[in-house]
């Protein structure tokens, strides 16, 4: 979790794990947005 506290602060970067995300829509954008601009992820 410090990585991604680091990355946010220091660069911008959002590190999320749609796992970690407890709301179902808000876990369905991400995933959803990821999908749109990288592809489908290996399962």
């Amino acid at each position: 979790m410090e990585a991604r506290k680091i990355a946010w602060q220091r660069f911008g970067l959002l590190v999320i794990d749609p796992a970690d995300v407890d709301d179902d829509w808000v876990r369905q954008a991400l995933v959803n947005e990821g999908n749109q601009r990288f592809g489908k992820r290996g399962r």
